[in-house]
């Protein structure tokens, strides 16, 4: 089920248009796809499956260093180079053309926007956030600069809660590294429709944002924690 609301569209310029943000704020990594095979009765014990997917990691990252491309019913890849040349005898030059990979949903993932079903939900309901900006260079829901400000815009975003997972936390592209959350200390701004805190170190690679509070508005908090991912990567440099 894939459950939304409506919040204006500002970049139309138009009052009366809104668009659609999905709300469901759960993600999954590959510690929850492991646990779900176990559960399962796969007959496959968590180190061989932690031993295999690190074995299709250093495939896949091996045919595609090669230029390979990689075809399964998950995903499809391929390369392609960005930029114009100027005529048949230019060649590849790092500083006008780009090396992009290009990721598809394979035929089995390709097939699930028919089977979703789809649930509007009051806006009130729920927190969201609508963008992330790095403060330092200015970019929005793309970069992050540790140790400067990062401000997030939204819905109850504000952190509160006696509940110990209430925080703001940036999680790791890769599974095996935990999680890292923001010092209380450094909520620069913590309101309703923004927060601003501290970025803390970070290593380099992309990382998901996430929030969590028991922030309502009223004289009570929600009884349990809400939590909300955003939807898009922001990348340390």
């Amino acid at each position: 089920m894939i459950e939304y609301s409506l919040i204006k569209n500002v970049l139309t310029g138009d009052p009366n248009k809104y668009r659609a943000l999905v709300m469901n704020s759960r993600s999954y990594t590959f510690d929850d796809i492991a646990k779900h095979l176990i559960k399962h009765n796969t007959g496959l014990s968590s180190s061989a499956i932690y031993g295999l997917w690190e074995g299709i990691k250093g495939a896949v990252e091996e045919f595609t260093s090669e230029g390979g491309i990689i075809n399964t019913e998950l995903f499809q890849t391929s390369v392609s180079i960005k930029g114009s040349f100027n005529g048949a005898n230019d060649g590849f030059d790092s500083s006008r053309h780009k090396l992009r990979l290009n990721l598809r949903p394979g035929p089995l993932l390709k097939n699930v926007p028919g089977k979703l079903k789809v649930r509007k939900l009051n806006p009130g309901l729920k927190s969201f956030i609508v963008s992330v900006t790095d403060v330092k260079t200015g970019s929005v829901n793309s970069s992050l600069t540790p140790g400067k400000n990062v401000r997030i815009t939204g819905q109850r975003v504000k952190i509160m809660g006696d509940d110990p997972s209430c925080g703001l936390y940036f999680i790791p592209e890769k599974p095996q590294n935990d999680p890292v959350k923001v010092e209380v200390s450094d909520y620069v701004v913590n309101n309703p429709s923004e927060l601003i805190a501290v970025i803390p170190k970070l290593g380099k690679g992309n990382w998901k944002l996430k929030l969590v509070t028991q922030f309502c508005p009223g004289p009570k908090l929600r009884k349990d924690a809400q939590s909300v991912t955003f939807e898009k990567d922001l990348t340390v440099a």
